[in-house]
C-alpha cells in the first residue's frame, strides 16, 4: 500500500515535470509591430504589440518623429496598445516608435513606422505586389493569376512579419473536379512591398484549395520562421532580394515527364 512519503514523492515528480512542459513553450521571436493609419487630416491610429512574455504591469511611452523632432506622445500607457495622436497633421511626415516600461525598468526603443506626408485616410495598409506571369496549362486552356490565401511570419529575423501569399490559377479546381491547373506560386512580401523570394510549384502540384495548405511558424526556435508546404519536383524558387550576396538565386528544376495532378504528393518542409 502506498504511504504517504511515496505518495508525496510522485505528486512532486508529476508537478516538475508539467511545470516544465509549460516552461518549453515554442514562441516567435518577435517585436513591437508598431504600425500607424491616419484617421483624418490631424490624427492618426497607432498600435503596437504585446508579447507573451510581458508582465502584466507593463508600460509604454509612445513618441513621434516630425522634421527630425521627437515628442513624447503619451507616458506610460498602460491597459492598452492602442493610442489616437491627435496632433498628427496630413501635411508632414510621422514615425512613432514606442519605449516598453517592464517591472519598472526602461527598455530599448522598438523599430519606428513611419507614415509618409499626405498619407490617404483609410483603416488598411496597401501592400504593392508582383503577380506571376499568365500562363497557358497542360491541355491547352489559359489561365490568369490571382491573389489568394495569405498568412504572416518573420522569414529574416527582424522581429517583424512578412506576408507569405499564394497566387492561384484562375483553373484551379476542387479535389472533387477533374482537369489541368495552372502553376501555383508563394511569393514573401515586406509590408512596403519589397518580395524576398518566389517559389513556384510547378506542374506537378495540382492547384486548389484542398491541396495547397501551408503553413509558417519558427517551427525550430531560431528566430527565423519556416514555411511547410506541398512539393514535388519541377518546382523553382527564385529570390530578387538576396540579403547576403553570397547566397546565390535557386532555380533546380527536375527532368519530369507532362504535368500531373500531384494529388498524392508526401507532405514535406
Amino acid at each position: 500500500m502506498m504511504n504517504k512519503k511515496t505518495f508525496a514523492l510522485i505528486a512532486l515528480t508529476l508537478a516538475t515535470f508539467t511545470s516544465a512542459s509549460f516552461a518549453q513553450r515554442q514562441m516567435e521571436t518577435l517585436g513591437r509591430g508598431v504600425i500607424a493609419m491616419r484617421t483624418s487630416s490631424t490624427a492618426a491610429y497607432v498600435g503596437w504589440r504585446l508579447l507573451g512574455t510581458d508582465p502584466v504591469d507593463t508600460k509604454f511611452n509612445l513618441y513621434r518623429v516630425t522634421s527630425g523632432v521627437t515628442n513624447l506622445v503619451a507616458a506610460n500607457v498602460t491597459n492598452s496598445c492602442n493610442y489616437s495622436d491627435a496632433n498628427a497633421a496630413q501635411a508632414s511626415a510621422h514615425s512613432w516608435f514606442v519605449q516598453p516600461i517592464l517591472n519598472g525598468v526602461t527598455q530599448a526603443n522598438s523599430v519606428s513606422y513611419s507614415m509618409p506626408a499626405n498619407a490617404a485616410i483609410q483603416q488598411y495598409i496597401s501592400i504593392p505586389l508582383t503577380p506571376p506571369p499568365d500562363g497557358v496549362s497542360f491541355d491547352g486552356v489559359p489561365y490568369t493569376m490571382t491573389a489568394n490565401d495569405c498568412s504572416a511570419a518573420d522569414v529574416d529575423g527582424d522581429g517583424e512579419y512578412e506576408i507569405i501569399l499564394k497566387w492561384d490559377p484562375s483553373n484551379s479546381h476542387d479535389n472533387s473536379q477533374s482537369g489541368f491547373t495552372g502553376n501555383t506560386f508563394l511569393d514573401c512580401y515586406k509590408l512596403d512591398g519589397t518580395r524576398l523570394w518566389r517559389i513556384d510549384l510547378g506542374p506537378n502540384i495540382r492547384s486548389g484549395a484542398h491541396y495547397m495548405d501551408f503553413m509558417v511558424y519558427d517551427y525550430d526556435g531560431d528566430g527565423t520562421d519556416e514555411i511547410a508546404v506541398w512539393q514535388r519536383s519541377n518546382r523553382t524558387w527564385t529570390r530578387p532580394a538576396i540579403r547576403d550576396p553570397t547566397d546565390a538565386p535557386r532555380n533546380t528544376p527536375s527532368a519530369v515527364g507532362p504535368a500531373r495532378y500531384g494529388s498524392t504528393s508526401p507532405r514535406s518542409r
